[in-house]
């Protein structure tokens, strides 16, 4: 099963909302980020997590190593696209083809 956090049309690189990582809070950077078209795992500059996570509004501390960042699309698949749609999503059993994104794209997390 697979819990929707939030979603975003924010972009990872969009200024945050003023928000700071608490020392005791996970680090948004250790989530793992993957393309819900095609699996491969998104890559992307230091920080930019982060950035992603301020702007969705959810809370730091309501994330875990549970959570992953998914992608409706990436570059490599999808090169024509310059703007990605991005949800943080709990992941409590992998059944990802079914439940990752609402238009019928699955991953392969």
């Amino acid at each position: 099963m697979v819990r929707i956090i939030r979603d975003s049309l924010r972009q990872p690189g969009d200024p945050p909302h003023g928000r700071e990582v608490h020392k005791r809070d996970f680090d948004p950077e250790l989530m793992y980020a993957e393309c819900a078209r095609c699996g491969r795992p998104l890559l992307w500059e230091q920080g930019r997590s982060t950035l992603f996570v301020a702007g969705t509004g959810v809370a730091y501390g309501d994330l875990d190593m549970q959570c992953m960042i998914i992608s409706d699309g990436c570059p490599r698949c999808q090169p024509e696209r310059t703007g990605y749609r991005h949800r943080i999503v709990r992941v409590g059993s992998v059944e990802m083809h079914d439940a990752l994104l609402d238009d019928g794209v699955g991953g392969t997390a």
